[in-house]
């Protein structure tokens, strides 16, 4: 996953939401996606502002 997991989770998780959120919007009843996607979402948000740079990190 890299250097940073926490980045790579919230990456993927990010990719999911955005696809829960067009397949929810693509159905005739679709709201049980769209609010998956946007809860999916809001955790990748957290799970990016977790995450630490690797510039400031000293050795």
């Amino acid at each position: 996953m890299g250097a940073n997991p926490t980045q790579a989770h919230g990456a993927a998780l990010f990719m999911i939401a955005l696809t829960l959120i067009s397949v929810g919007l693509a159905e005739n009843i679709g709201v049980i996606w769209v609010l998956l996607g946007l809860a999916a979402f809001a955790i990748s948000v957290v799970l990016f502002l977790k995450c630490k740079p690797l510039e400031n990190k000293e050795d």
